[in-house]
C-alpha cells in the first residue's frame, strides 16, 4: 500500500541503499532510516513507523536488541530481520519477541517485497478492525442519542402512543405512559 511508513535500520551503505532505493521507493513507500540500533529505536519510538527492517548485526543494538526494547516499550511495529549469518536459535529467539520474518542477505527484491506484504498484512488488518470499530462506536453513539430524544418524546407527549409488532402475533414492542394508562 502506497505511503506506508517503512523505518531501514541498516549499516550497511550496499544493503541499506538496496532496501531503500530499489525495494521501497521504488514501490512508493514512505523510507525512515538509521544506521545503527540506537538511532533506529529512537528514531521507532519516535515516528512509530508502520513496519521496521532491521538488520541482525549492527552497531551499537542489534536487531534482537531492537526488538526486547521494542517489546518493553509496548510498542507492536512488525519487524523483519535481513542477516547474512543466522542460526535456528536466532531466529527462534527474534519470533519470539515478534519479529514478523526474516530475509537472508543477499536477497532480491521480490523476496523482500513479499516478506513487507506479509508483515504488513496484519498491520493494515489491525488499521481496518480500529477504523470499522470507530465507525461502529460512531453509529452506536448516534443511534442512543436518538433513542434518548425518542424516549423523551415518548415520555413528555400527551398522546397516546403504541407500536404494535408486523408479524403475525401482533406483540406490543412500545407503549408511552399515555397508551398504558388507556389499555
Amino acid at each position: 500500500m502506497p505511503n506506508e511508513r517503512i523505518l531501514v535500520m541498516e549499516d550497511s551503505l550496499v544493503y541499506r541503499e538496496l532496501v531503500v532505493n530499489h525495494v521501497l521507493k521504488a514501490n512508493h513507500y514512505h523510507v525512515l532510516v538509521a544506521r545503527d540500533g540506537h538511532e533506529g529505536l529512537r528514531t521507532a519510538l519516535d515516528e512509530s513507523p508502520d513496519l521496521i527492517i532491521t538488520d541482525l548485526r549492527m552497531p551499537g543494538l542489534n536487531g534482537i536488541e531492537v526488538l526486547r526494547a521494542l517489546r518493553r516499550a509496548g510498542r507492536d511495529i512488525p519487524v523483519i530481520l535481513m542477516t547474512l549469518h543466522g542460526s535456528e536459535d536466532l531466529v527462534v529467539q527474534a519470533f519470539r519477541l515478534g519479529a514478523k520474518d526474516y530475509v537472508i542477505k543477499p536477497f532480491n527484491v521480490d523476496e523482500m517485497l513479499s516478506a513487507i506484504d506479509r508483515a504488513l498484512a496484519e498491520a493494515r488488518l489491525r488499521r481496518e478492525r480500529d477504523t470499522l470499530l470507530h465507525d461502529l462506536m460512531a453509529v452506536n453513539r448516534e443511534l442512543e442519542d436518538k433513542s434518548r430524544q425518542l424516549e423523551a418524546v415518548l415520555t413528555h407527549t400527551e398522546d397516546a402512543v403504541l407500536l404494535v409488532g408486523a408479524d403475525e402475533s401482533k406483540k406490543v414492542i412500545l407503549a408511552n405512559h399515555a397508551a398504558r394508562g388507556a389499555l
